[in-house]
């Protein structure tokens, strides 16, 4: 990343934006987004649950002493592989959302690799780390990420035990070969769906060759992109629905987010 080209908080620059639109436009530019939004209500609704997710992770980030919170977009940042134009800004699952979640998750976790495909900053990877998985890998194609990751991964106030079986890879999730044991993949809309079948492919591929378990964890808190991967699994016998519905709406997230599990199971004889 060159020095013209820093990353961008989103979230951070957030209030800056809705501070300039009302120096620049005053209250016409916010009746107009009023309008936008529906009326006045739905728009402060949204503003004031971005304020609490906000300030919510960035209160787990100050306890944990880590740096995971907020949204970057990839357009500053360098990345490894083709598939840049395919991507999803860098953000993580909120806590509480992750703590609901591991109901996806197999009951023998000691026996399974848990993989966080497009692990940005590494939340997933910390919280995971805690659980018991026989080993915990984080993917990421942004190099800038992956190093803070790495970082949080020294400074997290947690169990040791379980974060020195953490790793990140910095690698485009097409490119990287899974490992060969049993595996948990996380799935957090790294990437649009026309991508996500051809990883998927991949899985089954490999899943095909060493008949390894597989769970799969497809979640996300927008809806369109987790239905669309979710349905191109189902398209497969291969893949087969274990669970599926909405977690709740927590205080430390932005939505609530909807979610998948699936296995890859032998075909019906």
């Amino acid at each position: 990343m060159t020095d013209h080209q820093q990353p961008i908080d989103r979230w951070r620059t957030r209030r800056a934006r809705a501070l300039r639109l009302l120096r620049e436009e005053g209250l016409r530019g916010l009746t107009q987004r009023f309008e936008e939004k529906g009326g006045a209500w739905p728009f402060l609704k949204e503003k004031v649950r971005f304020q609490l997710c906000s300030t919510f992770e960035r209160a787990w980030d100050t306890a944990h002493r880590v740096d995971t919170s907020g949204q970057i977009d990839l357009e500053n940042l360098e990345v490894i592989g083709e598939n840049r134009a395919f991507g999803h800004s860098v953000v993580s699952t909120s806590p509480q959302t992750f703590s609901f979640l591991g109901r996806l998750f197999p009951a023998e976790k000691s026996n399974y690799t848990f993989i966080d495909v497009g692990c940005g900053k590494g939340r997933v990877v910390l919280l995971a780390s805690q659980l018991g998985f026989k080993q915990v890998i984080g993917v990421e194609f942004s190099p800038w990420a992956a190093g803070i990751a790495v970082g949080n991964i020294r400074t997290f106030r947690g169990n040791r035990a379980g974060l020195d079986s953490c790793s990140i890879v910095v690698a485009d999730a097409l490119e990287y070969q899974l490992p060969n044991e049993p595996l948990v993949l996380y799935f957090d809309s790294p990437f649009f769906p026309q991508l996500s079948e051809r990883f998927f492919g991949r899985v089954l591929e490999m899943f095909e060759r060493h008949r390894k378990p597989i769970r799969i964890c497809v979640v996300g808190c927008s809806a369109g992109s987790v239905d669309a991967t979710a349905r191109a699994l189902m398209r497969s016998s291969r893949f087969r629905l274990m669970q599926r519905g909405i977690a709740p709406y927590f205080l430390d997230t932005y939505l609530p987010f909807n979610y998948y599990s699936f296995e890859l199971a032998e075909p019906d004889h």
